[in-house]
């Protein structure tokens, strides 16, 4: 009798203490988080794919994962998108905030429904790895549709989208996602480091990054025998704040690249254009594309990111081989040391 006294006092002992426990969802090798309300579960709807919306970029479709949180009879929308791609620079971070909030203010526009207070969503550099921001729209009836919105960088990006009649609701769980959050994914790839310069990717299996000299410049390249991707990255030692000064080092690299293709042989059919970020300054870009005897086309990408040292990558290759892809993704995972 005793025993099952005891027992009974620890069961509700337990049930007592873990009253307002936050039970958790995870998706092995991506994420964990919690769910924000008792009567609500996460259920994934669909596995999608991402488009980019720059036409001048063309770059390929970005896998991703769309999860749900809730009722199909709840008036609340709770919604995760998982982007299986990696934004560690401010550049890329801010077009994805413009790109979402565009195509947010797009489909509002369409059910005629207009925002009339926006708080915390930045378009300025540094943007940090998690971002929180908030909407309010207003219906024809005059009701107010208020809109949390996450945006956590890491090895994926995930955003997170609450939409409620209450703001209080809304804010109260948007908090709740934000600090039961968990990536658990990794970074795959193995990491080449120059000490006291820099730490970079090896972006595929095969590829090696070696130390080589190019002109009395310190270059590296990395390089996979038997592939006709080449990646580059130049190191310039010294800071490189003015934007003319920044332009005139792309141009500089973008002749000789030039001057090389023609020494190949190659027919020069899109001449390079320096454009440096709008958003940040610590980068800018120009794109080369050249043509072979037997018609192939090759692409060559450069960026230049500039820190206490100016760098300036460049890949190039097949035009079918995708290069700025591989820049995009090489560029994404170098840090200054």
């Amino acid at each position: 009798m005793r025993y099952y006294f005891y027992s009974f006092i620890l069961l509700f002992l337990s049930s007592w203490l873990n009253a307002d426990e936050q039970k958790t969802f995870m998706v092995k090798g991506l994420f964990s988080v919690g769910i924000p309300q008792a009567n609500l579960e996460w259920t994934k709807l669909q596995d999608i794919k991402i488009s980019d919306k720059n036409q001048e970029t063309k770059l390929s479709d970005t896998e991703g994962e769309m999860y749900f949180c809730g009722k199909p009879t709840e008036n609340k929308l709770i919604m995760l998108i998982v982007e299986k791609k990696k934004a560690s620079r401010s550049s890329s971070r801010i077009v994805k905030l413009k790109d979402f909030y565009n195509e947010i203010n797009k489909q509002f526009e369409n059910i005629k429904v207009q925002i009339i207070e926006e708080k915390g969503l930045t378009f300025q550099a540094p943007v940090p790895d998690r971002v929180t921001c908030s909407l309010i729209f207003k219906k024809q009836n005059g009701d107010n549709i208020y809109l949390q919105l996450l945006f956590i960088f890491g090895e994926n990006t995930y955003t997170f989208q609450v939409i409620s009649p209450s703001k209080e609701e809304s804010e109260k769980i948007i908090t709740s996602l934000s600090n039961s959050f968990e990536e658990l994914a990794t970074n795959s790839h193995e990491i080449f480091t120059e000490s006291g310069l820099f730490a970079i990717e090896i972006p595929r299996k095969g590829f090696v990054w070696k130390k080589k000299g190019q002109n009395n410049q310190i270059c590296y390249e990395c390089k996979k025998d038997g592939s006709q991707l080449s990646i580059l990255l130049y190191v310039v030692e010294k800071e490189i704040n003015q934007k003319e000064d920044q332009k005139k080092l792309l141009e500089y690299y973008a002749k000789n690249r030039i001057g090389q293709f023609i020494k190949d042989n190659l027919k020069i059919i899109q001449e390079p254009k320096v454009l440096l970020s709008p958003y940040d300054s610590t980068e800018g870009v120009f794109f080369i594309k050249a043509k072979s005897a037997q018609g192939n086309i090759i692409d060559q990408k450069c960026m230049a990111i500039f820190g206490k040292k100016s760098y300036v990558l460049e890949v190039y290759g097949p035009e079918k081989e995708n290069p700025l892809a591989l820049l995009n993704e090489i560029a994404n995972s170098f840090k200054e040391l």
